[in-house]
Order: structure tokens, then C-alpha cells, then sequence
């Protein structure tokens, strides 16, 4: 018996270093992704500016960066959430809506969300902001 609760220990530990490691992914994934095109759109202006096939649109580049910025807040914000919950988690206490599928939902997971859809979102606007002449 006591053979098999090790066993069981060992997974459950297992189980956790996978799930940190893929949270840890999607948080350089989308740091990543939201940064990375926040400098793609200013070297990308800068070397438009002195190549007259495109015409930019500054209010949708404009849009495009303050959401890839949008992005990057809510993936720092998801993080120190978090870190918090990890601290709170020592105390034996949690944040408001619980330590449960809910709290995770709404303070873990909906920032993540969020981040995505804003590099989706910058995407979308800095495609709008390019045209050729």
C-alpha cells in the first residue's frame, strides 16, 4: 500500500512539472508574439518611410502597437496573478472566486485569453494599415 501512494505521489508530481512547464510556454509564447510584432511594426515603418510601394495608415499601426502593448500587459498580469496565488496557496488561503476551476478561469486563464486575441486583434489592424500604392 504504502508502495502505491509513493507511485501515486511521484505522477501527481509529475503532472504538476508538466502543467508549470506548458504555462511557462505560453507565457514566453505570447510575450513573445506581442513583442515581436510591436518591433516588426517599427522597423517596418521606419523602412516604409523610405520605400514609396506602401502606404501606411498611422491610425491602424497605431491601433496594431497599443494592442500587441495590450497583449504583453495581460500576459505580465496573468503571471503576477499567478505568482500570487502560488504565495496565497502557501498560506492556505486564495484569491477572490477560490483556488478552484473558477478562480483559475477568470484570474489565470481570461488574461491569457485576452493576450492572444490582442496579437490576433494587432494583426488584423496593422494588416489594415498597409496597402500598396
Amino acid at each position: 500500500m504504502e508502495e502505491v501512494e509513493k507511485i501515486q505521489a511521484e505522477v501527481r508530481q509529475a503532472n504538476i512539472e508538466v502543467i508549470r512547464e506548458i504555462g511557462f510556454f505560453a507565457y514566453r509564447t505570447l510575450i513573445t508574439l506581442n513583442s515581436g510584432a510591436f518591433i516588426v511594426i517599427l522597423t517596418f515603418v521606419a523602412n516604409a518611410k523610405e520605400n514609396s510601394e506602401f502606404e501606411l495608415d498611422s491610425f491602424w499601426l497605431k491601433s496594431a502597437m497599443w494592442a500587441f502593448l495590450a497583449g504583453i500587459t495581460l500576459t505580465f498580469l496573468s503571471a503576477t496573478v499567478a505568482y500570487l496565488q502560488a504565495q496565497l496557496n502557501l498560506l492556505n488561503k486564495s484569491l477572490p472566486l477560490g483556488s478552484g476551476a473558477a478562480g483559475h478561469l477568470v484570474w489565470l486563464l481570461t488574461p491569457v485569453i485576452l493576450a492572444f486575441l490582442a496579437f490576433v486583434i494587432g494583426g488584423v489592424f496593422a494588416i489594415s494599415g498597409i496597402t500598396a500604392k
